[in-house]
């Protein structure tokens, strides 16, 4: 099988710094390590939206991940762990439907979360996020 086409997505936010200790540059370059380590295949490309809440879904870094979903220019999307996408329940699992309908692998480097396998919990890890934004 030939490797991915992998876009890396990272977020922080202020709410965040008791939670994430690492800089987003930090962030990024563990991902970067990951799809390496583990043979995903090549970064086509990163998207930051640094200091920006996950409660809402108008962010520059996910607009461009959007606009590459539409032109297949990534296949995969990995993440540190599924509340770097959002931290809305709803709009956190109406993502990953657009993902999925365009056949975008969704993985997470805390091992909590592969879209090509049975994810019975990702509603309830989508709404336990959202708890902690409140």
């Amino acid at each position: 099988m030939m490797g991915y086409k992998v876009g890396i997505y990272v977020r922080e936010s202020r709410d965040d710094n008791d939670e994430n200790y690492e800089t987003i540059e930090t962030q990024r370059d563990m991902l970067v390590d990951f799809v390496s380590k583990n043979g995903l295949g090549e970064v086509a490309a990163v998207y930051i939206d640094n200091n920006v809440s996950g409660t809402g879904f108008e962010r520059e870094g996910l607009k461009k991940l959007e606009d590459d979903v539409k032109t297949r220019n990534i296949n995969l999307l990995l993440l540190k762990d599924l509340s770097r996408l959002g931290r809305n329940n709803a709009k956190t699992l109406l993502f990953l439907d657009f993902l999925e309908e365009y056949g975008i692998r969704v993985l997470t480097t805390d091992g909590r979360y592969d879209s090509t396998k049975d994810n019975d919990m990702v509603g309830i890890e989508t709404w336990f996020n959202e708890r902690y934004a409140i």
